[in-house]
């Protein structure tokens, strides 16, 4: 689905508190995925913890796998001619 989206040039975005997943409760995701304000702090994030750790709703998410994709191409296009 993440690479369907990545595709995709005008996708949705969301806020967190605009998400299904959102836990007002908590004051964040269900599932644990972060939103972060800047390209450079989703790459970091990306590489301590991984792509799924970024929410697919971020406003910066299609330029971080960008840039991730960039910097690496064969650990990022895996299944991709």
């Amino acid at each position: 689905m993440e690479q369907a989206r990545f595709s995709n040039p005008k996708r949705e975005v969301r806020k967190c508190s605009k998400c299904p997943e959102y836990s007002f409760s908590l004051k964040r995701c269900k599932q644990g995925k972060i939103n972060p304000p800047t390209i450079k702090g989703g790459v970091q994030a990306v590489s301590f913890m991984g792509m799924s750790y970024i929410c697919v709703w971020a406003k910066h998410w299609d330029k971080i796998i960008e840039s991730l994709r960039k910097s690496n191409p064969s650990a990022y296009n895996k299944g991709r001619s």
